[in-house]
């Protein structure tokens, strides 16, 4: 193949292309066998190079802003935008509440395995509480349902409902007057969610047996 064809094939196989030139290959693939057989092999060779490459180590510079933007203070920046709205709070507000998350004499235990950091929201979450929410790993929150509507954003963890829907880091989720359910966390990490709520109480949950 020449240099630009060649490069084509890359561009496909890395799916650097833009939308359109993505959906007329996809056309292509689906209606040319030999064409889905060429770019397979375009990818192996690929994988291939890539495992063969020596591993450059970073820069220690980008290496700690990385770090950092994992497992630092920074690492729930990303949030930032969607937590002002959620509680009616301007950007140096929240952050300021962000960087509480790593200070342990913030955290009340309010239940078994669960803690609360309170927030002083804005006018919008009038009538609601609002809280930082976590869950250490391995713990449940117990069943309950709710007064009114209660928004939660999830910043960190992994967690599972008693229906078996999963939920992670960067989901956004509603539930509505009368709803009802608990959750389990499922990741090594502790489930950090904000949470506006209107209120809970506490039942015992369905007999769900047959």
């Amino acid at each position: 193949m020449k240099r630009k064809e060649n490069k084509a094939w890359i561009d496909l196989a890395l799916e650097n292309l833009s939308e359109k030139e993505l959906k007329e290959l996809r056309q292509n693939l689906a209606s040319d066998p030999q064409f889905q057989e060429e770019l397979v092999s375009v990818k192996e060779l690929l994988a291939a190079i890539a495992l063969n490459l020596e591993p450059e180590p970073p820069a220690p510079e980008l290496k700690a802003r990385l770090l950092d933007g994992i497992c630092g203070k920074n690492r729930f920046l990303p949030f930032l935008s969607r937590l002002t709205e959620l509680f009616d709070l301007s950007p140096r507000e929240a952050q300021a509440y962000l960087e509480r998350l790593d200070d342990p004499t913030a955290w009340k235990t309010v239940l078994p395995g669960v803690q609360t950091i309170k927030i002083q929201a804005g006018p919008a979450t009038a009538g609601a509480k609002s809280n930082f929410l976590r869950v250490l790993p391995g713990a449940s929150f117990p069943y309950h349902t709710h007064r009114g509507l209660e928004s939660s954003l999830l910043l960190q963890g992994c967690c599972r409902s008693e229906d078996g829907v999963i939920n992670r880091a960067g989901d956004l989720l509603y539930q509505e007057t009368g709803t009802a359910h608990s959750f389990q966390v499922i990741s090594e990490q502790a489930v950090i969610a904000a949470v506006v709520c209107f209120g809970i109480d506490f039942i015992n949950p369905p007999d769900r047996k047959r």
